[in-house]
């Protein structure tokens, strides 16, 4: 297809099904949607960018990138909302949950700085092939396309302050909350009082807990 220059829009919209595919795939077998879009989009971006025609790449790089605007503008209004449809804002927060889930975030997310060489190596790598096969379609000399693959591998390093970004604020909690509202809103995890009929109807579950740590973390980081 990236030879045809009539079939740029099939290529935007093959690069938008297989995604889609993955996901709905993965949720009728009852497995995560989520982690199967995430692994498609890791080889796609490995394997089916450096395929496409140039048009083809510039037309879904727009539209990914403006699609991803919209995601994360939903999320932020998501979560701003969730402050008035869920009974967070009680007197009853469980702040020592909510501590200690911080703790063990923070914790699990010091991979960063342990595997920050290895990521920039592979991104380095990444940006050359990259930019070899973009200097390979287009007319400029060989000096020109160095320039670019250089420019290209530097652009492509992160520095330890995108490290500690992305350790402090991972991925904003926008999934985990949305889980930990279906797990409440499903009763998934009962009051204890539950199981003996002695609820009086102002004990905090532990699904409430769950959703009420989850949206003050989201919220912090």
């Amino acid at each position: 297809l990236s030879r045809e220059e009539d079939k740029v829009a099939l290529e935007a919209a093959l690069c938008f099904a297989f995604p889609w595919s993955s996901y709905y795939a993965a949720e009728a077998l009852q497995l995560s949607g989520i982690v199967a879009i995430l692994f498609c989009g890791i080889v796609m971006a490995t394997y089916t960018r450096v395929n496409l025609s140039h048009h083809a790449r510039e037309l879904t790089t727009e539209m990914f990138e403006c699609l991803a605007s919209i995601a994360e503008a939903f999320v932020f209004n998501y979560l701003g909302m969730a402050f008035f449809t869920f009974p967070i804002l009680r007197s009853d927060i469980s702040w020592r949950l909510a501590l200690i889930t911080l703790l063990a975030c923070f914790v699990g997310r010091l991979h960063v700085f342990f595997f920050l060489p290895l990521t920039n190596a592979v991104r380095r790598r990444i940006a050359r092939q990259h930019a070899e096969v973009e200097g390979k379609s287009g007319t400029s000399d060989a000096a020109h396309r160095a320039q670019r693959i250089m420019q290209a591998m530097r652009d492509a390093i992160l520095t330890p302050a995108h490290a500690f970004v992305l350790w402090f604020s991972g991925l904003r909690g926008g999934v985990a909350f949305a889980i930990a509202a279906a797990a409440y809103g499903d009763s998934s995890f009962p009051a204890p009082c539950e199981a003996t009929h002695t609820c009086t109807g102002e004990e905090l579950s532990p699904g409430l807990a769950i959703l009420q740590a989850t949206l003050l973390i989201a919220v912090f980081t």
